[in-house]
């Protein structure tokens, strides 16, 4: 979640227990001495773990499809430990040099990040909207290990 720092009185900071983030060494030049953090990574029940051994957090996962050129909405399914499909919008034409382009990007970029999965691409006419309005551009369809908070 972000919080929104408009009201200097009393924020209203917002978390859940679950993110997953990288603290940062900066300090902040406002003066204060609380930890910040560097970037946050996603959900700790969206990290795929790898079927050679390892993780992905969801921003690894979504980095890949967001530079390629031509591509103009995508969302990440891990369908299973090994298979992970990424759906795809794109105007270009479907027998097109430059389509044929994008998905040997895609298909490189996301064998990268997932090495020894089955790498699927799907191009459709939508990423439709969850009930909320919202896209949801990463869905993990494999149980996630609970989440063990220190004592």
């Amino acid at each position: 979640m972000v919080t929104g720092l408009l009201n200097k009185m009393m924020p209203l900071v917002r978390y859940e227990l679950g993110d997953l983030v990288v603290p940062s060494d900066r300090k902040c030049p406002c003066g204060r001495s609380l930890p910040m953090l560097e970037s946050l990574e996603g959900r700790w029940r969206d990290r795929y773990l790898l079927p050679g051994g390892g993780t992905r957090t969801p921003r690894e996962l979504l980095e890949p499809g967001g530079a390629v050129d031509g591509v103009e909405l995508f969302r990440v399914t891990v369908e299973t430990a090994a298979k992970v499909r990424v759906e795809y919008v794109s105007s270009l034409a479907e027998k097109s040099p430059a389509r044929a382009k994008l998905e040997t990007a895609l298909r490189l970029r996301y064998r990268a990040v997932c090495p020894d999965a089955e790498v699927v691409l799907d191009r459709v006419a939508d990423i439709e909207k969850a009930p909320g309005g919202k896209r949801v551009l990463l869905r993990n369809r494999v149980p996630a290990a609970p989440l063990e908070v220190p004592a």
